[in-house]
């Protein structure tokens, strides 16, 4: 009959061949978990992703920063010359239908 010890030294070393990962893999693992720091009695955690949320959010504001202003005055835009016939028509359009409904009101 096997000793007790034996016993539960082959199921650690099963279990750790079995169960728990590589070194490596173990590491890239734990840098996913975020940081948790204490900061004057509270904790405040730091996520590993923090500086690509920041990243992806300056890039977001400058690529707004850079199309928006192109887009609402860009003259050498085929389309823009229709934009401002499409608000006078509609400018016009709704001065026809206001004196409309004031005529209809008169009489």
């Amino acid at each position: 009959m096997p000793k007790a010890e034996d016993t539960i030294e082959q199921a650690l070393a099963m279990y750790k061949e079995t169960v728990s990962p590589s070194r490596k893999n173990l590491q890239v693992l734990l840098s996913q978990i975020p940081e948790q720091t204490k900061l004057e009695g509270r904790r405040a955690i730091r996520s590993p992703y923090r500086w690509l949320f920041a990243s992806q959010f300056v890039s977001l504001c400058l690529l707004a920063i850079a199309i928006i202003p192109a887009y609402l005055a860009n003259e050498s835009d085929p389309d823009f010359y229709f934009r401002s016939i499409d608000k006078e028509v509609s400018a016009f359009e709704t001065q026809v239908m206001l004196e409309d409904y004031n005529d209809t009101l008169l009489n």
